[in-house]
């Protein structure tokens, strides 16, 4: 049976079904959840309403008993007795319903802290400007060579051990087919292309030589690198932070890239930096060849032709 785990805010969770289910699944959680918040949000501002509303009652009755105290209406006795009836009674009201105004409060920490929050990569790819008519690459297949023309999508797909990743490999290569652009950006499985001594700042002005580095910073907040964090050694970051790194590189090059070439771009990603790489990618106005069994998707970024290796 396929699972599907994911690494959130220092959690494990593990699903016993494909990512698309186990994305459905979470979807749901996060629905009830936060409709749980808003209940336990309610509950507070009645818990705080009939706070206030019973702290003006008792101010009321406070005033009358010490104004009948004041123009001595009764004996002195009783109304010293109703006097100190009503400031304990108004002590016990007020404890109680701070008690009630502080356990709302907590169901409310309780049900916010099972909402997400993500702090998620934000992402605006230039026009790479591919006319709609140009051929960017004539790629082999079992049936014969698939032509990839303009801004058009390919899915490759198959078994495990089909040969997807490889066919990738040798086209970005030039093992293999025929690529007729040379602003061709590649993802990897892996970020095993990085050196580990450079810093993130380093790395991503490899593909953008011409871009000021000051621009590189403020574009790498948007990928999570902020102030001095874009100063990191690569060998000191987690996978995440490699694969952002990875994913920077390939998003941020100057020229953009006409071509991008993602190798199971979601398998290393958190759900939120799913969402906004395929809201990137969806927008996207060059060529595309992902290799991806996802169907989710694949649906998602609109692929329009499928190249299955058997």
């Amino acid at each position: 049976m396929e699972h599907t785990a994911e690494l959130h805010t220092g959690s494990l969770t593990v699903f016993g079904g494909p990512y698309s289910a186990y994305r459905e699944h979470l979807e749901h959680q996060q629905a009830a959840a936060e409709q749980a918040l808003i209940t336990a949000e309610q509950a507070l501002k009645t818990e705080q309403r009939q706070q206030v509303e019973a702290q003006t009652t008792l101010a009321r009755r406070l005033r009358y008993a010490k104004k009948d105290f004041a123009t001595k209406r009764r004996p002195k006795a009783i109304m010293n007795n109703r006097k100190q009836e009503a400031e304990v009674s108004a002590g016990e009201l007020r404890t109680a319903m701070a008690r009630d105004v502080d356990s709302a409060r907590a169901v409310v920490e309780e049900e916010a802290a099972a909402v997400r929050r993500d702090d998620h990569v934000r992402i605006d790819l230039p026009d790479p400007e591919v006319p709609a008519g140009k051929v960017i690459a004539e790629i082999p297949s079992p049936s014969g060579t698939a032509i990839l023309q303009g801004p058009e999508r390919l899915a490759v797909t198959g078994d495990n051990g089909s040969g997807k990743t490889r066919l990738l490999e040798d086209l970005v290569h030039g093992r293999c087919g025929r690529l007729f652009t040379d602003r061709v950006g590649y993802l990897p499985q892996r970020s095993d292309d990085l050196d580990e001594d450079a810093t993130v700042l380093d790395e991503v002005r490899i593909a953008a030589l011409t871009t000021d580095p000051q621009r590189i910073r403020a574009q790498l907040a948007r990928f999570l690198f902020r102030k001095d964090e874009v100063d990191r050694s690569i060998g000191d970051l987690s996978g995440g932070g490699r694969f952002r790194v990875s994913l920077a590189r390939l998003l941020l090059a100057e020229p953009a890239n006409q071509l991008l070439t993602l190798d199971e771009p979601t398998n290393n990603l958190d759900l939120a930096t799913v969402d906004a790489l395929v809201d990137a990618l969806a927008s996207y106005r060059g060529a595309l060849i992902v290799v991806s069994r996802d169907e989710v998707l694949l649906d998602r970024l609109q692929v329009g032709s499928r190249l299955c290796l058997s």
